[in-house]
């Protein structure tokens, strides 16, 4: 098994290999990158920036995503153009304000950098994420009154 940078290193190479200059960055996010990944239970989160993201693109790239995931049991890279990410802001507000505040550039630009998250809209996404997660648990005891196992 790969150490974690070795395993990095190696994601970084393959994708410069794949997809070759359509790769504009590649940012690992997220426990690794603030320094508090715990090797066994931590998990390698990345964002990979593409200037285009088509189904030619995307296939380029299979290969690539399977070793990651299936190889090295990490989960699947996201994958955006930059105007995508820019332009979602307002629906992925915890997701990008947690690739702002903990984000290690692997490869290329810091694309996150500039991106400005509306707290408006990161209030209204953790009170959207929070109102599912309590109708789910009412829908859950519903099911089974007394039996705290189930819940």
């Amino acid at each position: 098994m790969l150490s974690t940078d070795a395993k990095l290193n190696e994601l970084v190479k393959r994708l410069k290999e794949f997809a070759a200059t359509n790769l504009e960055c590649v940012i690992l996010f997220g426990s690794a990158a603030r320094g508090d990944f715990r090797e066994g239970h931590s998990d390698l989160n990345v964002v990979c920036i593409l200037r285009s993201l088509t189904v030619e693109e995307l296939g380029r790239l299979a290969n690539v995503v399977k070793w990651w995931c299936v190889d090295q049991k990490e989960p699947a890279p996201l994958f955006f153009t930059r105007e995508e990410l820019q332009q979602a802001a307002d629906v992925f507000a915890i997701e990008i304000l947690d690739m702002k505040h903990g984000r290690r550039v692997l490869y290329g630009e810091d694309v996150i950098a500039g991106i400005e998250v509306p707290m408006n809209l990161h209030r209204l996404q953790i009170e959207h994420d929070l109102r599912t997660v309590l109708l789910k648990l009412r829908q859950h005891y519903l099911r089974a009154p007394g039996n705290a196992k189930e819940l």
